[in-house]
């Protein structure tokens, strides 16, 4: 690198940390002022012959329960109301607030006494939740008391959203999924309006995250971010287009100067510092998105209210509310949650658009992390030209600015721990593959699609490689099996001392517990069973003689065992490794029973790695219409449960909306070309294995030259 790029450099950096620190004091100074209340109402239950209208009563079950007013039941032996419920139930008392200001903190309180209130509902897998103060249609609630307590004070803040207006405060026994039974008396209960969150407190949004009873407006939300994303789709393939066009032109231009295998610059830089400055363009916009662009404010709420339990329940204690919160995550990304909650409350940054970025960074780095080690697999592979598109086509792929950027999710953690496994395993480092897949599944359980890969890989290592002694693959073998659970061992242990029944085997049931908290043919995925129009059918209904459960599970081993045999018996590793991972991942998601939308995420990092190694346009063509199959899917969901889909329960007072998209024409398409990518990757690894065709010209995007890997440098065919 030149002095002057370096300096460039220092002083690009230099002015970002200085605008970071600015953004951060100046965040600081804005929500550090004192906080002033004004009373909204106060219910202190005294008068026994007042109706007390404004409060209304509500629960999920219609037997069972009794809302009732005890005369000298209260706190100081006046008046209190009570809710008595012998069948489980969600039950509350409900005061609705209409004059709600936007983006305004508010402070819920109310004394509350419980008898014999259940830890268990009877008959509910769930975990029951005692007395608690909530607002409707939020995934978060107030501390919860269960058993017999005598009275104690409990308090809640939220904030309002933008152009929020109205919300509904709940003084509740039980909650969405944790339904109870027992006696609690509630009283002096008191809603105030504050300028700004109390030193030390924390808020949860009040913004409706379970959808909207409007279905007029939900229709209109919903189509208004379909032609938003649609044109945002039309632009994003006119500028890959473009740059495809402009790669072919500039390669004709390098292959007539000879210059393919030289030094060759763009615009004037190096290639690296041009696709650091490419990388840097992705992340900045990522930032932008993060904060600016609509997100699916369920998920966003829920790892708030996991960071802010982790804090007050510790490492230790955090599993054993895992059914009360609505935890499916094993605990490799609780750790990032654990740091966000403990630093939440400086500057009230959980209550900004800092929390936002914050919460995200995590996908973003990765997304720009994946874009430089596809760029490292490149630049020995492929022209300067060829390198930049690939690196382009991964950092603007609008499914990945979705996923990582707008919805919050954290599939490319997975999909970056997923590509150094697979990149490990090319290189001959199994244990280093084992470690990071080991991160890969206690980050998700999704990781777990790719153990036969590497359990294939680690077999072929003992029958394939025989130039080593087979004591040394022996001990190569027994070194990455205890890398992979040596590295769990560590990740899992801290969240292990206080489990029952005893440190580790708690871990099985957050995993089968995922599994079966979402037993359906499939959850929102458009794959094949969808196209059977089995979305949330439960996966124990038969078809064709077999449930669907069943079906699925053939899929899955009849695919493992096709991926782990081409891969056993090929050749050479390269490029099969990520083709066949590819393969595996996204006809699993396909085909595979509990398929959630996004689980063919992995498989488009992995492909288009194999498109660096292959060189193949069958390959390229596939990322492309995978893709955008999956931005339109991804984005269907994540638009559905942000506005709100089926109403699933008309008796259901609240009208709440779970997603539960029918069939429709554009769905329908999306789910075939879904079935199409996987069918067509099938035939792809098979080709690659088995025809000699596959590195003939035809199939080539770029033309190989002296110096470039062609299958015969660089990379050595193994031994048959």
């Amino acid at each position: 690198m030149k002095k002057k790029e370096k300096r460039i450099l220092y002083i690009a950096a230099a002015a970002i940390l200085v605008i970071v620190i600015a953004l951060v004091w100046f965040l600081y100074r804005k929500y550090q002022k004192k906080a002033e209340y004004l009373q909204i109402c106060k219910f202190d239950f005294n008068d026994p012959e007042k109706n007390y209208e404004d409060l209304k009563t509500d629960s999920y079950a219609a037997e069972g329960t009794e809302f009732g007013y005890a005369p000298d039941g209260g706190i100081d032996g006046t008046g209190c109301i009570t809710i008595r419920t012998t069948t489980a139930n969600d039950a509350r008392f409900t005061y609705e607030y209409k004059q709600a200001l936007e983006n305004t903190y508010y402070r819920m309180s109310v004394w509350v006494k419980t008898e014999n209130v259940g830890t268990v509902a009877s008959g509910d897998d769930h975990d029951a939740v005692g007395a608690n103060l909530s607002v409707l249609n939020t995934y978060s609630h107030s501390s919860a008391y269960t058993g017999t307590h005598d009275w104690t004070y409990i308090e809640y803040y939220g904030k309002t959203g933008k152009g929020q207006k109205d919300f509904t405060v709940a003084l509740r026994l039980g909650f969405y999924g944790g339904m109870n039974t027992g006696t609690v008396y509630f009283d002096d209960f008191e809603l105030e309006q504050l300028d700004a969150l109390p030193s030390g407190a924390i808020s949860t949004s009040m913004e409706n995250s379970m959808g909207t009873s409007e279905r007029v407006q939900a229709n209109t939300q919903h189509h208004d971010t379909m032609l938003t994303a649609t044109i945002l789709l039309i632009y994003t393939i006119l500028y890959l287009a473009v740059a495809y066009r402009y790669a072919m032109k500039r390669e004709r231009e390098a292959q007539q100067l000879d210059l393919l295998s030289g030094s060759v610059k763009v615009n004037g830089l190096s290639v690296e510092n041009a696709v650091l400055i490419l990388i840097a363009i992705g992340f900045a916009v990522r930032l932008l998105m993060s904060f600016t662009m609509p997100q699916c404010d369920i998920d966003v709420n829920l790892f708030q209210y996991w960071g802010r339990n982790l804090v007050e329940k510790g490492i230790p204690n955090f599993y054993s509310s895992a059914k009360e919160m609505n935890l499916d995550y094993p605990p490799l990304f609780l750790y990032y949650l654990y740091l966000l909650g403990a630093i939440g409350n400086i500057g009230n940054i959980a209550q900004t658009f800092l929390y936002d970025i914050l919460l995200k960074l995590p996908s973003i780095f990765a997304d720009c992390v994946i874009a430089f080690i596809l760029y490292k697999m490149a630049e020995k592979r492929m022209s300067k030209n060829w390198t930049m598109f690939i690196v382009s086509i991964w950092l603007f792929n609008p499914m990945i600015l979705l996923d990582s950027a707008c919805w919050g999710q954290v599939d490319s953690l997975l999909a970056l721990a997923l590509l150094v496994s697979a990149y490990c395993i090319e290189k001959d480092r199994y244990p280093w593959a084992s470690i990071a897949l080991a991160f890969a599944i206690t980050l998700k359980p999704q990781g777990i699609f790719f153990v036969p890969i590497l359990g294939f890989a680690l077999l072929r290592q003992l029958i394939r490689e025989t130039e080593l002694p087979l004591a040394k693959r022996l001990l190569r073998f027994a070194y990455s099996i205890a890398a992979f659970f040596i590295t769990a061992f560590l990740i899992i242990l801290p969240f292990g001392f206080k489990m029952e029944p005893n440190v580790f085997s708690w871990i099985i049931d957050v995993y089968t517990g995922t599994a079966d908290g979402y037993s359906y043919a499939t959850v929102n995925s458009f794959n094949f069973f969808y196209l059977l129009d089995a979305n949330w059918v439960q996966d124990s209904s038969s078809f064709m003689g077999l449930t669907y459960f069943a079906w699925g599970m053939i899929a899955i081993v009849l695919f493992s065992l096709l991926a782990g045999l081409l891969y056993l018996f090929s050749k050479k590793k390269q490029p099969y490794v990520y083709v066949l991972s590819a393969m595996l991942i996204y006809t699993v998601a396909t085909f595979g029973p509990r398929m959630h939308e996004r689980y063919f995420y992995p498989a488009i990092g992995l492909l288009l790695a194999a498109v660096i190694y292959s060189n193949n346009k069958l390959l390229l063509g596939i990322y492309a219409v995978m893709s955008i199959s999956n931005f339109y899917t991804v984005l269907e969901v994540m638009t559905g449960l942000s506005i709100g889909g089926k109403l699933i329960n008309t008796d259901y007072a609240t009208a709440s909306y779970y997603y539960w998209p029918p069939l429709n024409t554009s769905r329908t398409l999306m789910g075939i070309f879904n079935v199409l990518c996987a069918v067509l990757l099938v035939a792809a690894a098979c080709m690659m294995v088995f025809s000699k065709n596959w590195d003939k010209k035809p199939f080539r995007i770029w033309e190989e030259t002296k110096g470039l890997y062609n299958g015969t440098n660089g990379d050595q065919d193994e031994k048959s």
